[in-house]
């Protein structure tokens, strides 16, 4: 709290994430996907990491709320799809770590209104932007990408057993290294 009130807030949290590799990603079996297709495991990738920042302001007791975060995150593991060097008719998957990093700032705010007694809305909007630096099968990426989303949500308690919810989510389509 940073008022006697206890009416407005301001949270920070901060940590570090070292995150599992999947079995199947490092495990060296053929596991067939098709009739072309296998993948295979690949002992060599590194565990990916991320270290966070969020950051959130909450006032008139939760009814306007900022956050704001902040993501580096390293070696992440994405599956590349190549011919067999050892027969030219198969496609081979096999995971790999990016080569960089990728830097996320998030910022957010949030409206909580109750209209009526029964009526409780929520109207949230989201923005995030992304830095790629990483290099993929070859390929540098480089570049920035934004992200937005908006949420409308209504919640009608008629009585303590009945009640509905109608919720809106928009999220316009993005691309992070030029995947959808």
């Amino acid at each position: 709290p940073i008022d006697r009130a206890r009416r407005h807030q301001l949270v920070v949290n901060i940590w570090h994430e070292l995150k599992n590799i999947p079995y199947d990603a490092i495990n060296s079996s053929v596991v067939w996907k098709g009739g072309n297709i296998y993948q295979t495991g690949n002992p060599n990738l590194k565990a990916p990491s991320m270290s966070s920042m969020m950051t959130v302001l909450s006032l008139f007791n939760n009814k306007l709320t900022f956050t704001g975060v902040a993501n580096h995150r390293k070696n992440e593991i994405h599956y590349i799809e190549a011919t067999d060097p050892d027969n030219k008719d198969m496609i081979i998957s096999k995971p790999v770590n990016y080569e960089g990093e990728t830097l996320n700032f998030g910022f957010g705010t949030e409206i909580n209104l109750r209209l009526f007694k029964i009526w409780a809305t929520k109207i949230r909007a989201w923005l995030s932007v992304e830095k790629e630096n990483a290099k993929i099968s070859g390929i540098q990426y480089d570049g920035w990408n934004s992200r937005t989303s908006f949420l409308f949500n209504n919640s009608v308690n008629i009585t303590k057993s009945f009640g509905f919810t109608l919720k809106a989510f928009f999220e316009p389509t993005f691309t992070t290294y030029d995947r959808k």
